[in-house]
């Protein structure tokens, strides 16, 4: 099975439509799992690198190394205290400050996922101006209603 796998490495600023179809599969099921299910996962570590594609352009998602439990929403908690684990630039800032995981951290960076694969830029780009460094802060300040859009699309 790995040798039917292509890890999703896209740096173009245009989108396909068979990536634009994966685009809409991983969010579907992303979504299932990590809202409509009795004791939603957690993976902590949703990046390009992680979303692996079949020849098919069917989406995997991979490396559960860093996945961990939901709160248990019957007992009534909101979050998971742990420590933050995941790669930079696709963390949410909320949770490595407050070191509380929810689902929310997942839609977060599959949002950052989102952007890099629209703009072709990477999360953290070193070699930019500090102000244009982190590409979460620049669709913030560059493209306010762009990002709008993405957070109403992830309901976050």
């Amino acid at each position: 099975m790995a040798a039917n796998l292509i890890l999703l490495k896209v740096r173009a600023s245009a989108i396909s439509l068979p990536l634009a179809a994966t685009l809409s599969e991983i969010s579907y099921n992303w979504i299932i799992v990590a809202f409509h299910v009795d004791h939603p996962i957690i993976h902590r570590d949703i990046k390009s690198s992680n979303i692996l594609l079949t020849e098919n352009f069917r989406a995997k998602v991979a490396d559960f190394g860093f996945a961990r439990l939901a709160a248990d929403r019957d007992s009534g908690a909101t979050h998971v205290s742990t420590q933050v684990k995941g790669t930079a630039g696709y963390l949410d800032p909320e949770y490595m400050r407050t070191y509380q995981l929810t689902e929310k951290s997942d839609v977060y960076s599959f949002g950052v996922l989102l952007v890099e694969l629209m703009t072709g830029r990477r999360p953290i780009e070193p070699e930019r101006e500090i102000k244009e460094r982190l590409t979460a802060k620049w669709v913030q300040s560059s493209f306010p209603l762009f990002l709008h859009s993405i957070l109403v699309l992830l309901n976050y």
